[in-house]
């Protein structure tokens, strides 16, 4: 069994579980359930789409 959270920023820790949306714009945000928008560095976009992709599969 796996974690299901992911350090899109420095200040940012998402539950993938929550995730409803990703944005392209403003280099990568995440709409959570509860309407929040969290950032993604660009170091980190790669591993949090791969993590997103593998947690909708």
């Amino acid at each position: 069994m796996g974690f299901s959270f992911v350090r899109t920023h420095t200040s940012h820790l998402a539950n993938l579980k929550h995730v409803v949306a990703y944005s392209k714009t403003d280099g990568g945000t995440l709409e959570l359930s509860n309407g929040d928008r969290i950032l993604i560095s660009r170091r980190r976009k790669d591993e949090v789409l791969k993590m997103l992709k593998t947690a909708i599969a």
